[in-house]
């Protein structure tokens, strides 16, 4: 028993069949996101009680309030531009380990049968990027990119469209998507409520992207990459060591 699913959000135009036994890492996966959600929630009231009580020892200057208030997304700021740099920095380049025939920016491996891929829009950060080469009528990309940096120098929707991408499982390793969730998460906790308005939708799709990558990581780990017939018509694990 399966059914398509097609066209729901974030342009998701390729079609997958889905058997009922996925719903097992659905529900796992709704679990984690009910206890980050009621987590999320704690900490960003714990923040707003903290920032309400500064800004009340401000009341009495505006001038000062109105100061504190322009503060806080400023420091925010720094602190995520330092952290983007010297995290992404603390992460070894990656290679694509794939290869893409003529125009196409599907990756075909070397078996030519599958269409795993790593993303041409990755990002290369201080990694050696080269251009493609042609070897018998085929374009090779020999360069490298660091997983890290494409979760965290991207725009929030980039970022999104890389989390929720199909047959990318080797394009982002554990480890850089548990230390990104591990600092965007307060991250985010911190920014909702201040005097900018940043918006929820975006931190919650991205770490619902970053937790359910993991998930995914672990599916890898357990049950491989299959490409036979009926194990093949679901998309594999989103992850890769």
């Amino acid at each position: 028993l399966c059914f398509h699913l097609t066209l729901i959000i974030l342009l998701i135009s390729s079609r997958i069949n889905l058997f009922l036994l996925v719903f097992l890492p659905a529900i796992l996966l709704g679990g984690i996101g009910g206890i980050l959600g009621a987590l999320f929630t704690f900490l960003n009231l714990k923040i707003v009680r903290v920032r309400t009580a500064l800004q009340e020892k401000c009341a009495a200057n505006k001038h000062l309030l109105s100061f504190v208030k322009i503060c806080e997304p400023m420091l925010i700021m720094v602190i995520v531009s330092t952290l983007k740099v010297l995290v992404s920095d603390l992460f070894p380049c990656r290679q694509p380990q794939c290869f893409f025939n003529g125009s196409s920016p599907e990756c075909l491996g070397h078996g030519g049968g599958n269409k795993f891929h790593t993303e041409l829009s990755v990002e290369t950060f201080t990694c050696k990027y080269q251009d493609t080469v042609e070897v018998n009528e085929t374009e090779y990309f020999n360069g490298t990119f660091n997983p890290f940096a494409t979760i965290f120098f991207s725009s929030g929707e980039e970022a999104i469209h890389h989390l929720f991408s199909r047959k990318t499982h080797n394009e982002l390793p554990p480890l850089p998507l548990a230390v990104a969730l591990l600092l965007y998460f307060p991250l985010a906790c911190w920014t909702a409520g201040t005097s900018i308005a940043s918006g929820l939708v975006v931190p919650m799709l991205l770490i619902g992207g970053l937790f359910g990558r993991l998930v995914g990581c672990l599916a890898v780990l357990i049950f491989g990459v299959h490409t036979a017939q009926i194990q093949g018509t679901q998309d594999p694990a989103p992850c890769h060591p």
